[in-house]
């Protein structure tokens, strides 16, 4: 049992990241991050990895200094509660960044 659980959660990442590169390779390029579908986890990390990236391509001038974070509204969340949206806030406001809420799907951040 523990293996096929394991081997579960493996091919569940695996797809995460699948879906993420799909949706992801031609909205970030116009600094658009879409993590809506994905666990909070997965979120929080795939959003703490472009962050890193986009500041590094800021500083070196290859890019605007600000990201459109879509979250999604959590209807496919247990109870239909948003779970991203408000884990995005809390990293991005323990992290010092400065963002607003563009819409109840999105989030903007600014340099």
């Amino acid at each position: 049992g523990r293996l096929h659980g394991q081997r579960m959660r493996e091919a569940n990442h695996r797809a995460a990241v699948q879906i993420f590169e799909r949706v992801n390779s031609s909205l970030l390029p116009r600094n658009i991050l879409d993590l809506h579908g994905l666990h909070v986890n997965e979120a929080l990390e795939h959003l703490a990895q472009v962050l890193e990236e986009k500041t590094a391509d800021c500083e070196q001038g290859l890019c605007q200094p600000q990201l459109s974070v879509i979250t999604g509204r959590g209807n496919h969340s247990q109870g239909g509660v948003a779970r991203i949206r408000p884990a995005v806030i809390d990293y991005l406001t323990n992290k010092h960044y400065r963002y607003t809420h563009k819409t109840h799907t999105g989030i903007r951040l600014h340099p």
